[in-house]
């Protein structure tokens, strides 16, 4: 059986990464959640998402922006995470994606209802709003 690692590397097995037993796609997603992850490796998922983004649109590529700018968020907020290393393992990584997609979209409540329903943890509503609110309002003084 493949470890989680190995699954989630590219060009691992054959094929799709997708073909990797459930329990290792169990182990890397709980790795993420419970885990502390490493804020160089935050950061690089980071520039990495960011320049994969970017060269779909350069390219012509079809692709929304709401999940891009979630999994940028999270990787933000995982950093966070990692640096200060708070008891909630994972409640700045949540609250990254949701603060991320909220300056990117201009709204408020889109993200922090998305993240209560994904997770339903009502506990980081609060948070999330706060989150959402400030890189809202810096998003809005930095339009040009």
């Amino acid at each position: 059986m493949r470890s989680a690692r190995s699954c989630a590397t590219w060009g691992a097995g054959p094929g799709s990464p997708f073909s990797c037993p459930a329990s290792a796609w169990a182990s890397l997603i709980h790795h993420l959640r419970y885990g502390f992850p490493a804020p160089t490796q935050a950061i690089l998922f980071l520039a990495l998402k960011l320049a994969a983004t970017a060269l779909t649109f350069a390219g012509g590529g079809i692709g929304g922006l709401w999940l891009p700018s979630l999994a940028m968020g999270a990787a933000v907020g995982a950093a966070f995470d990692g640096w200060l290393g708070l008891g909630q393992t994972g409640h700045l990584t949540l609250v990254g994606a949701a603060a991320l997609a909220g300056a990117t979209h201009g709204t408020l409540l889109v993200p922090v209802v998305f993240l209560a329903e994904t997770t339903g943890q009502a506990t980081l509503v609060v948070p999330a709003l706060i989150g959402t609110t400030v890189s809202y309002l810096v998003a809005r003084e930095s339009r040009i």
